[in-house]
């Protein structure tokens, strides 16, 4: 929710915070969402040798992509007290490149 107003949501499906830096492009960008789009992280119902095995992906069992622009995952965290997020995209870029991950996906 932004401002009490929701702005996303998804019942059955994937949530991926998104975390881009200096070197990620839009390429890179989209060979990631095309991993998370096919990850087989969901149960086969379907037949009864495989059920209850990982291995039907978001697309197959019909769920929803929602995907959270989250910088924190980028910060360095392994000196000192207080986290570096220099490895962190610019926010006008990152917020360009999301927009074009958001339209692929």
């Amino acid at each position: 929710t932004v401002d009490a107003h929701c702005v996303g949501a998804i019942e059955h499906g994937v949530l991926a915070y998104i975390g881009l830096g200096h070197e990620d492009n839009l390429q890179s960008a989209q060979r990631m969402i095309d991993k998370i789009l096919t990850y087989r992280i969901f149960e086969n119902d379907d037949d009864p040798a495989k059920f209850g095995k990982l291995d039907k992906n978001v697309q197959q069992v019909g769920g929803g992509l929602l995907l959270v622009s989250q910088f924190t995952l980028m910060a360095k965290t392994d000196k000192g007290r207080r986290p570096d997020f220099g490895g962190a995209m610019a926010p006008d870029a990152a917020e360009v490149l999301f927009e074009q991950l958001i339209t692929y996906a």
